[in-house]
């Protein structure tokens, strides 16, 4: 079984670099992945990010501007050769033991659709968040569970996969091309009746954000409302999921 994972970078290149030298052992140590893609979302030191996957053997894809991460994770989508797609955020925030059983339950069990989950380790990420991000971030999940349904899911967590035959349906044509894709892509996932498993995952350090948190956070916000009104218009399938549900 053939596993790809996708980065999508945007201003964070040195943290990428450092945090790589660990994932680069684990990969070499047990040959997860059969490629390594990085798609450059126009950050501003595209040399260094182009030397340095050069230097890895590491599959890089460039933006012509910056569209945003759900469109830089699509677009992973379409280049990965793959049975499994996997992305994860560039700060590679996870413990090492934490992603290797998290890749060894998709070798293992072959799950539809696999998230990761913060949720057995909430005073950690307490202490290492701000207050705010802490309080937005629960404001958040709780609206997306009250429109969305998407209970007990850590939407937002920068780690999940999806079978090769499931993500080609769940992101083509995606209304949303920043932050909230992914509540759109769980969204559609629902309506479809894809089983979405959960997996528990540890949280060693949250790194650097792009992420504005009232000014992005409010557009977060907004993109929930399109996506309840335009997303499933977009997906050109029968429906799966009794409607009442939804």
């Amino acid at each position: 079984m053939k596993l790809s994972i996708i980065f999508p970078i945007f201003n964070n290149v040195d943290e990428f670099q450092s945090k790589y030298k660990s994932f680069k052992i684990i990969n070499e140590r047990y040959n997860f992945f059969s490629e390594i893609i990085v798609i450059d979302d126009s950050n501003q030191q595209n040399l260094k990010i182009e030397n340095f996957c050069m230097a890895e053997n590491i599959k890089l894809f460039k933006n012509t501007k910056n569209f945003g991460k759900g469109f830089s994770v699509q677009k992973g989508f379409q280049k990965a050769t793959g049975d499994f797609f996997i992305f994860c955020d560039s700060d590679i925030p996870f413990t090492d033991s934490s992603l290797i059983n998290f890749v060894f339950n998709i070798k293992s069990k072959k799950p539809e659709i696999l998230i990761a989950d913060r949720s057995n380790n909430k005073r950690s990420n307490k202490k290492q968040s701000t207050l705010l991000r802490y309080f937005l971030s629960l404001l958040f999940r709780k609206i997306t569970s009250l429109l969305f349904t998407l209970d007990n899911i850590d939407t937002q967590c920068g780690l999940k996969a999806f079978r090769k035959d499931r993500a080609q349906t769940l992101f083509k044509n995606l209304t949303i091309k920043r932050y909230a894709f992914d509540i759109e892509v769980l969204y559609r996932a629902k309506y479809l009746n894809y089983k979405i498993e959960t997996f528990p995952i540890v949280i060693q350090n949250n790194g650097k954000t792009s992420l504005k948190l009232l000014k992005d956070g409010f557009k977060m916000i907004i993109d929930l409302i399109i996506i309840k009104i335009f997303s499933l218009k977009h997906l050109d399938l029968k429906r799966g999921a009794d409607a009442s549900k939804l």
